[in-house]
Order: structure tokens, then C-alpha cells, then sequence
């Protein structure tokens, strides 16, 4: 009796957790994992930046935007300006916007379940790892644009898949409305938007889906939207238009001379190493999920649902009405490749399979043309498994994005997060009890390292920093806190220049090339801080602290074989190998590198020190 007791209070429990209320409680967990302690580390020198842009925008007007590929697009600098205007200019106020996207994010995975692409498990994990991935944490408290992008992308998905269902215009409108903002945030969504136009264009051609007779129209629309919310951030709402004309060559420009001189750069594995350390349960899912997808045996339906026996799939027909018509099994994986219409019999001969050949180009383009003429409409659309299907769009989706991003000569790592979105949605297909244990040890995995890179106060040796700004900054603030009179040099202006903005030139005087020199006057200041680089070993009067100013792991302490030429046939080389691997081990459980920095020298004047 009291285990069937126990068996009924816990199917209670079970039921109490339904898809809705679980997203609402992961939804505050992510607000609470996003904006808990939200200036526990300084900003990144990139986030300064951009906050220092954004100030002066609200300080000069919405008009006074020039565009830069340098900084990206103008969607930020409004949002943080107008957050500012609002709150105060701030650490926690100008990343709030980002901490929020990042939470909003995490329910932006149900609208995809209610059209029955994911089930309720794959919803919930994929929610899961939104939520505590340790990248998707550590940029959501970050203010640059990735994680704008991020949500638009979702945003974007999410309206392609109801036009598609519901065949209704304004979903589509709002597909463009997304587009347009996330093109107005960074250089790397035309990535996003080839992929989704891409496998678009296949599904209808290979007539998996249909299209309303409407989508011309809808589609000119739905550009019309897209550029013009581009135009108006971009000509700063007009005020600007010559960039509308000058900005995407300024663009491509930038972005191709950044790739051949490969600033950031890295090797094409960069983003795998990331993976390993950041993300190894969804990489793992992931890795399971695509090789479960293609030796998935299954059989193909061509005739009639109702013969076939099985229930509870839903099917589209041509005019968007969904029925019930049974649980099939999906195409096999390389029939999103192949056109819906019969075959012909297998024993073709060689002629005819060369006839066949020469015609598929006209056939292709006539295939074409019929789409524009009457917009796929009355086509027949196979009876598909939706979320098998989803899952192969997710696969190409994470595919292309790994690929462009290896090969790309910028290597940083905001940009996992493009890759990590499509990976979460393979890593959640055909969960087993075997890959539920993997959740469940990646829940514990992602605490882990969510607690390490977002909530440890110091400087922690690993790459998601990039470049970041020292936490012994905290120490030299102190100085310029209670001095009046402050030189800084302009190799070290930033973080400076966003933490004190109200203070220049009233107190603080910034000095350029060719460096620190006497004739600045030192006995006309009380703090003089200096790039260490200039060698400045004393000024009179003076008393010399020396802090680190930015810090990155110094990845040659810990891989010592780097960039070095290695014989295996070499006793020495392979024992220097055997010592690397050692060190990476024990980095991979202990975090334990040395950091490279670039440091300061402050001169506090001695009756003030």
C-alpha cells in the first residue's frame, strides 16, 4: 500500500512539471544565473568600448552614429544609449540588455514545440542547456552584440516555421523584423541568413514544403522590412544616408582584411578546443545525435498515410491544414537531396540514365520557374517526421557554421556561441536513457564551470576571456579615486577612459607618443600611470606599483611543444609531447596556466601614498 502510494505522489510530481511551468523555472534560473552579481568582473576591453560609444551617443544625439565595422552595427550603441538615458551609464545598466536576450532566449525553445518539431524531453533539455551553458551564461553577462544576434536568430527560426504551418503573412513580416534588427547588430548574420535561405530553397524545391500563392509578395515585403529597419539604424535614422551606400563595402572590406591578416587568429580547431572545455556535454550529445540521425534505419511512406498503420504525426497538405495522420517513420537522410517525383525503374539503361543527365539542368530551372509562377502551391508534400526533419536542418545548420567559422581567420570566442545554438538542438535528438545520463552529469559539469567563469572574482586562465580586464584594476582605482591630478597614457587609456569619462580633462589628462618623458611635468601631478613597455624605472618624488592591466592564458606554458617542429622519431620531442599532454590533463581539472598581461606602472607621489 505504500508504495503505491509513493507511486501515485510521485506521478503527481511528475505532472505538476509540464513543459510550461519547467520553462518558467528554468527562465528564472537563467535570469538569476544572468543577473546575480552582474559587475563581479570588470567590463572586457571590448565592453568599454562599446559602452563608451553608447554614451556618446546619448551625450550627442541619435544622429551623430557613424558606422564602423571595426565596432559593428548601430542596434547596441541605441539600445545602451537608451538604457543609459534611462538608468544611469553603469557596468550592471549596460548589460542588462544582453543578461535579458540571454534569458529570453531560453524560452524562445517553446513556439518550436508547439508546432511539434521537438517533443516535450528534447524542449526541456534543450531549454537545459540554454540556460547553464557555460558560454551562453558568460556572454549573456557580456555587453557585445552575439548574443543579440542569438535571439534575432531564434526569432527569425521561429517565424520561418509558422509561415511555413500557417501560411499567414505576418509571420513571415516578423521572420524579416528579426533579420533586420540582427543585421543591424553584426557583420556575421549574412552566415545565419545564407543557411536559413539556403535549406529554405531546397525544402521547397524538393517539395518537402509548399508555399502560399501569396509568398512573392510576402517575400518583397518581408525584404522591404528587413532593409528598411537596416537603413534607418545605419544612415542614423537618416541623418547619414551615404552609408547606406558605403557601408556594406566599408564591411566586406574590413572584414576580408581581418581574415588575411588573421589579428585574433587561431587554428582551424580553435572553436573544438572551446568545445572540449566549455561545452563537452552538448558536444558529446551532439556527436551522438549526428551519427544517430544517419544510421537511423527507417523506411519510406509513398502511399497512403491511412494504410500504413502507425498514428500521431501530424502531416502539412498544400493549403497549410494540419491533420492527424499516424506516426511514420521519417525519409532517410540523404532524400532531402533527391526531387519527390517518381523514379524511374531501376534498370535504366546507360542512354537513358545520359539523357537523363543532360536534362536535369532545364528541368531544374523549369522546376524553378514553376515555384515563381504558382508558388508551389497544390504540390503534394510527403508525410514527413517533423522533428526528424528539424533535426536535419539542425545538422546542416551546425555543419556550415563549423565549417565557415574554422576557416574564418578571426578566432574569438563570442562566436561559439553561433555554432553552440544549432549543435543544442542535435545534441537533444533521440534522447535515450544513456543520454540522459549524460544531461545529468553536463548539469553538474555546466555548475561547475558557470560557478569558474562567471562567479570567481580573480583572473582565471582561460580562453573565454579573450583579453580581459584584470581584477587587480580594483586596486589602482583607489589612487585616481582620492588624487586630483592624473596623467594616464594613451597606451593604457581603456579601461580608463569608460570608469572615469567624467573626469577628463577636468582631472585626468591623457598623453600620446612617443611615450612617458619629464617634459609632461610630472610635479604637475599626483599619479602618473604608464604602460610598463615604456621602461620608465622611476620618477622622482614618486613611489612605483606595478598591476596587470588586461590578462590572457599564455597558452605556451601550458603546451610547450607550440609552434615548435616535432619529430616523433626523436626521443627528446616525444617526451616534450608526453609532458604537454600531462599539463593539458591536469589544466583540463585544475584551470592551473600562466597568464600573459599586459601591465602597468603607477607612480603614486610619495606625501600621498
Amino acid at each position: 500500500m505504500r508504495a503505491a502510494n509513493f507511486s501515485s505522489q510521485f506521478k503527481q510530481f511528475g505532472s505538476f512539471f509540464t513543459v510550461e511551468r519547467t520553462l518558467l523555472i528554468l527562465f528564472a534560473v537563467a535570469l538569476l544565473l544572468r543577473f546575480l552579481f552582474l559587475d563581479l568582473k570588470l567590463m572586457h576591453h571590448d565592453e568599454t568600448i562599446h559602452a563608451w560609444f553608447s554614451v556618446n551617443l546619448l551625450n550627442n544625439g541619435i544622429f551623430s552614429y557613424h558606422y564602423d565595422p571595426t565596432y559593428h552595427g548601430p542596434f547596441l550603441y541605441y539600445v545602451t544609449a537608451g538604457m543609459f538615458g534611462l538608468f544611469g551609464a553603469g557596468d550592471v545598466v549596460g548589460r542588462i540588455i544582453p543578461s535579458l536576450l540571454g534569458s529570453l532566449t531560453v524560452l524562445l525553445v517553446y513556439p518550436i514545440y508547439r508546432l511539434g518539431y521537438l517533443d516535450r524531453w528534447q524542449t526541456v533539455v534543450a531549454a537545459i542547456f540554454l540556460t547553464i551553458s557555460t558560454s551562453f551564461v558568460y556572454f549573456s553577462r557580456f555587453l557585445r552584440n552575439d548574443i543579440f544576434l542569438i535571439f534575432f536568430t531564434m526569432i527569425l527560426l521561429i517565424g520561418i516555421l509558422y509561415y511555413l504551418e500557417r501560411k499567414e503573412s505576418k509571420y513571415i513580416f516578423m521572420a524579416s523584423a528579426a533579420a533586420g534588427l540582427a543585421m543591424s547588430c553584426k557583420e556575421n548574420m549574412p552566415i545565419v541568413l545564407g543557411i536559413f535561405g539556403l535549406y529554405l530553397f531546397w525544402l521547397v524545391y524538393s517539395g518537402k514544403v509548399s508555399l502560399p500563392k501569396s509568398w512573392i509578395r510576402d517575400f518583397v515585403l518581408g525584404a522591404v522590412i528587413m532593409c528598411g529597419i537596416m537603413a534607418v539604424f545605419y544612415s542614423s535614422f537618416g541623418a547619414n544616408t551615404v552609408m547606406l551606400i558605403e557601408g556594406p563595402f566599408n564591411a566586406i572590406e574590413h572584414w576580408a582584411s581581418m581574415h588575411d591578416s588573421q589579428r585574433l587568429g587561431g587554428p582551424f580547431y580553435f572553436y573544438i578546443i572551446l568545445l572540449l572545455l566549455y561545452e563537452l556535454p552538448i558536444l558529446v550529445l551532439g556527436v551522438l545525435g549526428l551519427f544517430g540521425f544517419f544510421l537511423h534505419k527507417e523506411n519510406k511512406e509513398t502511399g497512403d498515410p491511412r494504410q500504413s498503420g502507425c498514428e500521431g504525426v501530424n502531416a502539412v497538405n498544400g493549403d497549410g491544414a494540419v491533420g492527424e495522420v499516424g506516426a511514420i517513420d521519417a525519409v532517410n537522410a540523404e532524400d532531402l537531396f533527391e526531387d519527390t517525383a517518381p523514379r524511374a525503374p531501376a534498370q535504366a539503361t546507360d542512354a537513358n540514365n545520359a539523357n537523363n543527365a543532360a536534362s536535369n539542368l532545364p528541368s531544374f530551372f523549369e522546376r524553378i520557374l514553376n515555384i515563381l509562377r504558382e508558388g508551389n502551391i497544390g504540390v503534394t508534400v510527403p508525410i514527413i517526421d517533423k522533428k526528424r526533419e528539424f533535426t536535419r536542418f539542425c545538422i546542416f545548420w551546425m555543419l556550415f557554421s563549423l565549417i565557415v567559422y574554422a576557416y574564418l581567420g578571426e578566432k574569438v570566442p563570442w562566436l561559439l556561441l553561433h555554432q553552440l545554438l544549432p549543435m543544442i538542438f542535435v545534441a537533444v535528438y533521440d534522447l535515450s536513457k544513456i543520454k540522459a545520463v549524460i544531461v545529468g552529469i553536463g548539469i553538474v559539469f555546466f555548475a561547475a564551470m558557470v560557478l569558474h567563469t562567471s562567479f570567481t572574482t580573480g583572473d582565471i586562465a582561460d580562453p573565454i576571456v579573450q583579453v580581459q580586464n584584470s581584477e587587480e584594476l580594483r586596486e589602482v582605482f583607489p589612487y585616481m579615486d582620492n588624487t586630483t591630478k592624473i596623467a594616464v597614457s594613451n597606451y593604457v587609456r581603456w579601461p580608463f577612459v569608460w570608469y572615469y569619462q567624467g573626469d577628463y580633462p577636468k582631472r585626468i589628462s591623457y598623453y600620446s607618443d612617443p611615450g612617458y618623458n619629464k617634459d609632461i611635468g610630472p610635479e604637475n601631478y599626483d599619479l602618473i600611470i604608464v604602460h610598463d613597455g615604456e621602461k620608465v624605472d622611476s620618477i622622482e618624488g614618486f613611489e612605483k606599483h606595478t598591476y596587470k592591466k588586461c590578462y590572457w592564458i599564455d597558452v605556451n606554458t601550458l603546451i610547450q611543444s607550440y609552434g615548435k617542429p616535432i619529430d616523433i622519431f626523436n626521443a627528446n620531442d616525444r617526451a616534450l609531447l608526453v609532458e604537454d599532454l600531462k599539463r593539458v590533463i591536469h589544466y583540463y581539472f585544475t584551470r592551473d596556466a600562466g597568464l600573459g598581461s599586459i601591465n602597468i606602472d603607477v607612480f603614486v607621489k610619495k606625501d600621498r601614498a
